[in-house]
């Protein structure tokens, strides 16, 4: 369960216990109740999936993939998600292709070449 603080200051805060029964602390900042409410029940919607062992619903995925890196290590931070990472997808690309080249036949090279290319030319190589 989860519930919002309001700091004298304006600031909003979520207190959450988790599934060891340890209390943690999410700073939300400056942001307004309704904002607060949409965290509280997407965090509440992560506590149970995290106790139960289900996976994520689609709203609070699709929410989580949208909020900012700031908020999302916040969550890292308690536990309630896995961290982001950080490679783009061309490096990552890069560097699998050149990891596996020693053990890969020059015509899997080829076709991972032309994989690589239309991924970065859907979803550029900074993604």
């Amino acid at each position: 369960m989860a519930s919002i603080v309001r700091d004298p200051n304006g600031r909003k805060r979520l207190i959450l216990t988790d599934t060891d029964g340890r209390r943690r602390t999410i700073r939300l900042g400056k942001i307004d109740i309704k904002a607060a409410e949409t965290i509280r029940h997407h965090v509440e919607v992560l506590l149970s999936c995290r106790t139960s062992g289900s996976p994520v619903p689609q709203a609070t995925a699709q929410w989580l993939a949208e909020i900012p890196d700031r908020l999302h290590e916040k969550l890292a931070k308690v536990g309630l998600v896995d961290g982001r990472t950080g490679e783009l997808l061309g490096r990552f690309l890069d560097r699998y292709i050149e990891q596996r080249k020693p053990e890969t036949k020059p015509a899997t090279r080829v076709v991972w070449g032309l994989v690589k290319r239309n991924l970065i030319d859907f979803f550029g190589y900074n993604r």
